[in-house]
Order: C-alpha cells, then structure tokens, then sequence
C-alpha cells in the first residue's frame, strides 16, 4: 500500500473545472483555505500558486503516492511540489509555479481562482 499525501488544489484539478478527472482515485476531504502567505498568479487558462500575502481558497484531497506521481508528470515542468500550512495549521502539499515561469503569468489580486479568461 503505497503512502497517502495531503494535497491543496486552487485551479483546473477542482470540482467543476476540466482537469478534476485527474484526481480519480483521491478522496475529498472539503473545502479549505491557507495561511495567508500565498499568492495566485493568472497564465491564462490556468492559475499557479506563489508565495504572497494572501490566504488561497482551495480543495483538499487525499491522494495515494502512485496518483501524486501522476499528477506530478502531469503538472509538468512548471510546477514543482512543495508545502503549504493551512488555515487550521494542517501541513498539506500544492503545485507552486517555478521561479523561471513566473514572468510568464500576471498577478492575480484574488484569493481564488475562477476560471480562464
């Protein structure tokens, strides 16, 4: 049985949005926000999370290790995985945007992300 990870999602991989799907197998454990020490960044049709001074607005999943690889291949070159403390203090993992990506995304004065443009 292979570990099972904690993990924050604040754009495509939510409920209602076109990648979702990519957490088949995760279970749901609700609604969540972060310390306020995040920030949103807008690429367009998808957001990327940044340090800042914002709490983020976002799900909360649990997710067996052989599904984070996946969803670390499918995230890409883009992001890399790392830790986020949530607002009841939980530790939890998210996809934050690579430094050499940033200049490609505007700043979003947001605590959630709503979709594309």
């Amino acid at each position: 049985m292979s570990a099972m990870h904690l993990l924050f999602v604040y754009g495509t991989l939510r409920r209602g949005f076109r990648h979702h799907g990519e957490l088949r197998g995760a279970r749901f454990l609700g609604s969540v926000r972060t310390q306020p020490t995040y920030a949103l960044v807008d690429f367009g049709p998808y957001p990327g999370l940044v340090g800042g001074t914002r709490a983020i607005a976002g799900e909360l999943y649990e997710v067996p290790g052989a599904l984070m690889a996946a969803l670390d291949a499918f995230e890409g070159d883009e992001y890399v995985r790392g830790n986020v403390v949530l607002e009841d203090g939980r530790i939890a993992e998210a996809y934050f945007v690579r430094p050499e990506y940033r200049h490609r995304a505007r700043p979003l004065a947001a605590d959630t992300w709503a979709g594309p443009d």
